[in-house]
């Protein structure tokens, strides 16, 4: 199941939330060349190193109606998202919503697994489940970009939080031929959700509740 199906589906049950990404691969800085001095006074230089050869399949791709994106890399965890406050569960939840898109543009669900509690039936009917079938089946999405705004954070307890956003999402095709719509989707208009989270030694997300629409 596509991004955009898990946004119907979340739409359906109140839980609506879909994805891309976009990054690209660090560059690789050259190694200094480091000047010496030998035994009999003259300057010699270490050997240079040659950088590692990048190859297009060592590259990321972004998805096109050809074939499905490439080389996706994981957003990575934010130091701030590690602070039990509120400051902290509103890093944890915009790095949640990284992670959605990446697992949306790469149906690689892994990651986004081990933010979310066993307890998060949304995290797993609307975003793990369909992630997982997508990728078993060859589906892929191009389009569907989510835009998400963290609106408010309030610490509910100790150990828990409430974090409220506001997002969007771009209209997107998804396929699984190259150059055969299989499906085809229009945008998620501004929607309010509400994240409930969980500290322990990390944040995780508990439920998700949506605004009615």
């Amino acid at each position: 199941m596509t991004a955009r199906k898990i946004a119907c589906l979340v739409l359906f049950v109140a839980v609506s939330i879909s994805v891309t990404a976009c990054d690209s691969s660090t560059p690789v800085t050259p190694t200094a060349t480091l000047a010496s001095e030998s035994s009999d006074g003259t300057n010699t230089s270490a050997p240079e190193t040659t950088p590692p050869t990048r190859t297009s399949d060592d590259l990321y791709h972004e998805a096109t109606a050809e074939s499905p994106a490439k080389n996706v890399k994981i957003p990575t965890f934010p130091n701030a998202a590690k602070k039990n406050n509120e400051q902290g569960a509103s890093a944890f939840t915009a790095h949640y919503f990284a992670l959605i898109n990446y697992t949306g543009e790469s149906t690689e669900s892994g990651p986004i697994k081990n933010l979310s509690s066993s307890r998060c039936q949304e995290c797993f009917e609307s975003i793990i489940d369909p992630a997982d079938h997508s990728k078993s089946i060859g589906e892929w999405q191009v389009g569907g970009k989510y835009h998400a705004t963290i609106i408010d954070a309030y610490k509910s307890s100790e150990q828990r939080a409430l974090v409220t956003v506001e997002f969007t999402s771009d209209a997107f095709k998804t396929y699984m031929q190259p150059n055969m719509v299989a499906g085809e989707y229009s945008e998620v208009k501004a929607t309010i959700a509400t994240f409930q989270l969980k500290f322990t030694n990390r944040w995780q997300v508990e439920k998700i509740l949506m605004e009615e629409q």
